[in-house]
């Protein structure tokens, strides 16, 4: 019996230190997302660009 109290501590104490490290995941994936949305607007953005200078390339060549 007194083993398993040792055992049932153990776990209390593996669940305390295991909720900051959630939170500090939690920020890590906040800050990821806000990253990602920034990135894929610039992704969005450049990629329009590339679409606007080969449409423009493609005008030319074709009145050539």
């Amino acid at each position: 019996m007194v083993t398993f109290g040792i055992k049932k501590k153990k776990k209390k104490r593996k669940k305390e230190r295991r909720k900051p490290l959630a939170w500090k995941l939690k920020i890590i994936i906040f800050f990821r997302w806000i990253m990602d949305a920034i990135l894929s607007t610039c992704k969005k953005v450049i990629v329009k660009m590339f679409d606007l200078l080969t449409s423009t390339q493609m005008h030319s060549r074709n009145l050539n």
